[in-house]
């Protein structure tokens, strides 16, 4: 592999572009894990780490190993978790140790553990896939179910992945028993959104077993402040159901006059 590669370099999603680059990636399908572990020499085995370790990863000289918890069953899961040691490989270098709480995308204040989960998000989808989807259509849980089984990454990923590169004035929320538990905004969203339990004016509050999928107009009073939106301010809200994590996720855009 090009000595280029491993020089320094601030951004996280350089290393994975160059990555891509040297072993002719195609962005048309799922990266092949398999064949990055291989071309790069990386050890990847899966064994019990430590209590509430998912993923670990050492580099030492030439040596390098990825451990992987058996406790993972979900495929995408695993496949981000190992892209995401695999950033800490060539970014960090040294040992790593993971938890859960660290692959948590849109939301992690650890430095080391963000630029591993930047590098994972463009190793698996790269920017310009998600840029492209964006150019002729508006966010959607739809679009991000298309990357999601397109690229072999999960939904949420995708959602947050639009979500991060976005210039629209959106938000991602996620609930469970109708209470706020994480909210992803795009760069363009600076309005403020409401906490803990949800509205009954939102679509959120009616969608359920029954009516698993919901969209249209809300007040944006439902889920915004009103002193953070203009009056002439629309809202337009998308949310799913997932019966088997008894969760939802929805998906919130501000719309100006002009939009």
């Amino acid at each position: 592999m090009n000595k280029s590669f491993f020089y320094e370099r601030r951004n996280p999603e350089w290393y994975a572009d160059d990555l891509r680059k040297e072993l002719g990636i195609n962005d048309n399908s799922a990266l092949d894990l398999d064949n990055v572990i291989n071309a790069l020499d990386i050890h990847l085995k899966q064994a019990p780490i430590q209590e509430g370790i998912l993923g670990a990863c050492k580099v030492k000289g030439l040596k390098k190993l990825i451990v992987i918890s058996p406790d993972i069953y979900n495929n995408n899961q695993k496949r981000f978790t190992i892209a995401h040691e695999i950033g800490h490989l060539f970014i960090h270098h040294g040992v790593h140790f993971c938890r859960k709480e660290d692959f948590n995308m849109g939301i992690n204040t650890k430095t080391k553990e963000r630029e591993a989960n930047q590098f994972a998000a463009q190793l698996l989808l790269p920017r310009n896939i998600v840029l492209n989807k964006l150019r002729t259509r508006d966010i959607s849980l739809d679009i991000a179910q298309e990357l999601s089984e397109q690229y072999e990454i999960s939904l949420t990923s995708a959602i947050i992945r639009m979500i991060e590169l976005s210039d629209e004035n959106v938000a991602l929320i996620s609930q469970k028993n109708n209470i706020i538990q994480r909210v992803v905004k795009s760069p363009e969203c600076r309005s403020i959104l409401k906490n803990g339990k949800i509205s009954n004016n939102t679509l959120s509050y009616i969608t359920n077993v029954d009516k698993m999928r919901q969209e249209g107009y809300v007040d944006p009073n439902a889920w915004f402040e009103d002193s953070t939106y203009s009056q002439d301010t629309r809202c337009y809200e998308q949310t799913w159901y997932f019966s088997k994590l008894d969760m939802k996720l929805s998906i919130v855009r501000l719309e100006d006059d002009d939009y």
